[in-house]
C-alpha cells in the first residue's frame, strides 16, 4: 500500500534561546575576576582609589585618634591605638561619636549592633549633660546607618570591602587582619582604618563646589548639628543629609579611576566616541546601556589611571537603529575643561561620561508639619520611647 501524499515530514528543531547577559551579571563577573586576582596574588587587590571612610580634618589619617570597638568574651571592648582596652559603656561610646577629632570604629556588623543596643538601653535623662550626649550619639549612630558613609561612625569591615577585593570572608575582621599581616587589637585596627583613608588618585578640585567629599562632610555637619534636638524636623534634616551624602558618594565612585569601568557595565558611565566637532560642541556616539540623562555631565579619560575631569552639557539624544548619538556643548563656567572632548575628537579617541550631581548644601527643615517636639519639656516626666530608624520617623510620629 502506498503512503498518502503530503508534505515531507520535517525534523523538529527545538528553539534555542541565548541567555542575555544582564548588567548585574556583568558587574558580578567583573568583581569575581578581581577576587580571583586577589586569591592568586595572596593579598587584597585595590577596588577603589578614593577614600572609602569619610575623614574630618581633625581625625588623624593614621587612625591614631580613632576609638575602636570589638567583641571579646561577650563584652564590647574599646581602645585607641596604644591604649588599654576597657569595657565600653554608653557614655564612653557617646564620647567617641560626638567628640571633635574622634571617630567610633566598630570593627564589624556584630559590634555595631552591640553598640546600638548599649546606647538604646541607657536610661533616658534629658536633664543631664551626659544624658543629652548619649541621646545625641544615639541619633548620630542611627543617621550613620542610613548614610552611605560617615566620619562619625565607621564600620571597619564595610569600609575595607569598599576599598579592596579580598579572597575570603569580607565580613570577618580576622580575614582582613591576616590579609594585611597585622595582629588583632587597636594597633592592627588602626592600620586597617588608615588604608581606607588612603587617597590614591592625587585628584585636586580647582572648584571645591565639585568636590564630593567636601559635600559629604558639609552634609554630615548639618545632620549632626540638627540631631542635637529631638524634633521631627531634625530627623527630616538628617534624612536629607543622608540622601545628599548618597548622591555625592555615588558620584565619587562613578568618577573613580578604578571603578568607572565597572560602572560602564551598568550604564551609569558611558563611553563616548566623538564623530563630529563644530564651533558649538561635539557630537559623539554612545555605548549601551545608557543610564545618564540630559543635563550637566562629567567627562573622564578612558583609562584606569588618569584622575583628570572635564565638564560638559549633554543635549539632544538621537537613536538610529542600534546607534545612539549625543550632542555635547560647553558648560557655563567650564569652558576650558570642555577641551577634553575636543581633544578626543581631534585624536579620534574615546572618553567616558557620567552624570554630574548637584552638590549644594543640605537644606534645613523648619516648622510646619515637621516642627513637633518629640521629647518632654523640662520638668515633665519622661515617657517611654523606642529607638526608631529615621525613615520610620519620617513616615509618622514615634
Amino acid at each position: 500500500m502506498s503512503r498518502p501524499r503530503g508534505p515531507a515530514p520535517t525534523a523538529h528543531i527545538p528553539a534555542v534561546s541565548t541567555p542575555q547577559v544582564t548588567a548585574r551579571h556583568a558587574v558580578a563577573a567583573f568583581d569575581a575576576t578581581r577576587v580571583e586576582m586577589s586569591r592568586a596574588a595572596g593579598h587584597p587587590v585595590p577596588r577603589c582609589a578614593v577614600p572609602t571612610a569619610l575623614r574630618r580634618d581633625s581625625v588623624a589619617p593614621d587612625g591614631s585618634t580613632s576609638t575602636f570597638l570589638w567583641i571579646r568574651g561577650g563584652r564590647v571592648l574599646q581602645a585607641v591605638p596604644g591604649g588599654t582596652p576597657v569595657v565600653a559603656t554608653a557614655l564612653s561610646v557617646a564620647a567617641s561619636v560626638t567628640a571633635p577629632g574622634s571617630v567610633a570604629v566598630p570593627v564589624n556588623a556584630a559590634t555595631l549592633r552591640a553598640v546600638e543596643a548599649a546606647l538604646g538601653r541607657h536610661p533616658v535623662d534629658t536633664t543631664s549633660d551626659a544624658g543629652q550626649q548619649v541621646r545625641h550619639a544615639t541619633r548620630i549612630v542611627q543617621y550613620a546607618g542610613a548614610a552611605a558613609v560617615s566620619s562619625r561612625v565607621v564600620m571597619l569591615t564595610e569600609a575595607l570591602t569598599r576599598k579592596f577585593y579580598l579572597a575570603g570572608d569580607v565580613t570577618d575582621i580576622r580575614c582582613w587582619l591576616g590579609a594585611f599581616g597585622v595582629g588583632p587589637g587597636p594597633e592592627g585596627f588602626g592600620r586597617l582604618l588608615a588604608a581606607t583613608f588612603g587617597d590614591d588618585t592625587g585628584r585636586r578640585y580647582s572648584n571645591q563646589s565639585r568636590n564630593p567629599f567636601r559635600a559629604m562632610l558639609l552634609a554630615e555637619d548639618t545632620a549632626v548639628e540638627a540631631l542635637k534636638h529631638s524634633y521631627t524636623a531634625s530627623a527630616a534634616t538628617a534624612w536629607k543629609a543622608a540622601e545628599k551624602i548618597g548622591e555625592a558618594w555615588d558620584s565619587a565612585t562613578r568618577t573613580d579611576v578604578l571603578l568607572r569601568h565597572r560602572h560602564l557595565l551598568d550604564g551609569s558611565v558611558v563611553r563616548a566616541q566623538p564623530i563630529a566637532a563644530t564651533s558649538d560642541g561635539v557630537d559623539a556616539s554612545l555605548s549601551l546601556p545608557v543610564r545618564i540623562k540630559k543635563g550637566k555631565v562629567v567627562v573622564m579619560p578612558d583609562d584606569d589611571r588618569t584622575p583628570d575631569l572635564g565638564y560638559a552639557t549633554l543635549g539632544a539624544l538621537s537613536m538610529t537603529g542600534d546607534d545612539l548619538t549625543a550632542a555635547f556643548t560647553e558648560q557655563k563656567g567650564a569652558v576650558r575643561s570642555f577641551g577634553m572632548l575636543r581633544d578626543a575628537a581631534t585624536r579620534n579617541s574615546t572618553v567616558l561620561v557620567t552624570g554630574e550631581p548637584f552638590l549644594g548644601s543640605t537644606p534645613r527643615v523648619y516648622g510646619g508639619r515637621w516642627g513637633t517636639r518629640t521629647e518632654p519639656a523640662p520638668g515633665e516626666p519622661a515617657r517611654a520611647r523606642r529607638q526608631v530608624p529615621l525613615d520610620v520617623v519620617l513616615a509618622g510620629g514615634d
